[in-house]
């Protein structure tokens, strides 16, 4: 581009002319593409800013409004382009890489920089606070309990699945008065036993989050901050931490659990680009460190449901992708069947978009199960006779199920479940009837 022409004639070579938007450069003295091109960054968008109030003062209609943003974004973007070429002949990389530096840290929101803010406002703290300012901080409060109850159910979960046992957090009365149990009042000596048990104490495993300021970035994800862009930031900072070779699976635990349930919280929420975010964030938790987050995968998966029954495609297609790609990464690692029994779970909902899906799901994670009937009877593994009889009452209830593009998942599961247990998928076949035989047959046909 060449900063030496007229802004009007760059504005329309650039396509951005319109009589509103060149007066209102004018008016801030930018009177050439030079001019614009020297503004910094606080300076243009100041303009902008001042640009924008004024012509939005004047426009009613909200398709008009619509417009005038489009054609400033448009600006933003050629303006962005002048700068970098600008800095690039100016500056050489030695430089350009330090300003850049500087840049990010000057723009790292303060809390994904460590430091907890102390400070508190007197004339605020003074007053009483009104019934809607209550009202949000009991809303708060109440997520925050759920975030808690969340975070210690799946610490024993974590504790249980790997050390085969579990040492509770102490109880507490009212007021933060710590409760003595019988053991402790009777038995002392039973406490210094239990310091030497083989499971550790997990709630007692100091844990650094490094950047991340626990506190307010939990609120912020549990009450979806108007900020965005910030949650999106928070969960690629913990991702980063989660993937780091430097992180044992305790802490791994530990960190996920602390944010479980706020990661579940970002798929209700109605911004696409939060649910495309949370797929690209998630995908690569998943895809890196699958052994880990396998017992994890259960609560969320069954958060990514609730993106399936949305209409809007840019809500939906985001959790669908990243439904598929959880349960295909994870079908060789779920040994245990946790991913399994929540797709179970995901059969009986009532949305026919969950069904549909974990239909899918079922034909997939089928592919990893063995020959589950035996000649013998005595052979057989308790555990195997029950999962067999959850797969056939699946596959039953899929094969029935009143959307047909579930059916249509169900009877490929179901001849997937003939490789499995020929002689109950043989049952099951036997009382279908021939209509249900051809959409059988046309649903596998390759």
């Amino acid at each position: 581009m060449d900063a030496s022409k007229p802004l009007e004639d760059w504005m329309k070579q650039n396509k951005l002319y319109d009589q509103w938007l060149y007066d209102g450069l004018v008016s801030s003295s930018v009177t050439s593409v030079d001019a614009l091109q020297k503004l910094s960054d606080s300076q243009f968008d100041g303009v902008l800013r001042q640009i924008r109030l004024d012509r939005v003062s004047v426009l009613k209609e909200k398709s008009a409004r619509n417009r005038a943003d489009k054609l400033l974004v448009s600006l933003e973007r050629a303006y962005r382009k002048l700068a970098a070429s600008s800095t690039t002949a100016a500056a050489t990389a030695d430089a350009a890489v330090d300003a850049k530096d500087d840049k990010e840290e000057e723009l790292m929101p303060w809390y994904l920089s460590g430091k907890q803010k102390t400070k508190k406002n007197p004339a605020l703290s003074s007053k009483e606070r009104t019934f809607h300012q209550k009202k949000k901080d009991n809303k708060v409060a109440d997520k925050l309990r759920e975030s808690g109850k969340v975070e210690q159910e799946w610490i024993e979960t974590y504790s249980r699945a790997k050390y085969g046992g579990y040492i509770a957090p102490p109880q507490t009365k009212a007021y933060g008065k710590k409760k003595k149990t019988k053991t402790e009042e009777k038995e002392p000596a039973a406490a210094v036993a239990a310091s030497s048990s083989p499971i550790p104490d997990l709630h007692q495993v100091s844990v650094d989050f490094e950047e991340i300021v626990v506190d307010v970035c939990l609120e912020m994800l549990l009450t979806h901050d108007e900020c965005w862009e910030g949650r999106i930031q928070m969960m690629e900072v913990l991702v980063k931490q989660l993937c780091a070779p430097e992180c044992t699976d305790d802490v791994y635990a530990l960190k996920l659990c602390k944010f479980l349930c706020s990661i579940g919280h970002q798929f209700s929420d109605p911004r696409s680009l939060i649910i495309q975010a949370m797929e690209q964030s998630v995908s690569k938790l998943v895809d890196q460190t699958p052994t880990r987050f396998i017992l994890f995968a259960p609560y969320v998966l069954s958060a990514v449901f609730n993106t399936f029954p949305v209409r809007i495609e840019a809500l939906r297609d985001p959790g669908l992708k990243l439904g598929d790609f959880m349960v295909d990464r994870l079908k060789d690692y779920d040994t245990q069947r946790d991913v399994l029994r929540c797709v179970l779970q995901g059969l009986d909902s009532k949305h026919v978009a969950i069904r549909t899906e974990c239909a899918k799901y079922l034909d997939v994670l089928m592919q990893k199960i063995a020959v589950l009937e035996s000649d013998e009877e005595q052979g057989q593994d308790a555990d195997q006779v029950a999962l067999l009889a959850d797969l056939e009452s699946a596959v039953q209830k899929a094969c029935k199920d009143a959307g047909s593009e579930a059916r249509v998942n169900g009877y490929r599961a179901l001849k997937r479940f003939q490789g499995i247990a020929p002689k109950t998928a043989e049952k099951i076949m036997s009382k279908m009837t021939k209509a249900q035989m051809d959409k059988y047959n046309e649903a596998n046909k390759q």
